[in-house]
């Protein structure tokens, strides 16, 4: 099986990135759809997840794990940037 790369191209620099506006531009990919809400979102990837077989589906949920608790990450940054301005 082949690598995907990623669609991200503002590629920023750990510690660059300070205002909510650069995090969603760097997240952001026209190419997909979004949901409503984050739950909403999560459900529909858990749904898709859900039908992959064995391995690959541990790998889909840490993928996916893995992105989210870098975008909390990030929110964390900007929010902790933003209490002490």
């Amino acid at each position: 099986m082949g690598t995907m790369k990623h669609f991200l191209t503002t590629g920023y620099k750990e510690g660059e990135m300070s205002d909510l506006k650069g995090i969603t531009l760097e997240i952001r990919n026209g190419f997909f759809a979004d949901r409503k809400t984050l739950r909403e979102a999560m459900d529909f990837a858990y749904e898709l997840i859900n039908n992959i077989e064995g391995p690959d589906r541990i790998a889909a949920i840490t993928a996916l794990q893995v992105v989210l608790n870098t975008i909390a990450n990030e929110l964390e940054v900007y929010e902790n940037e933003r209490e002490t301005t």
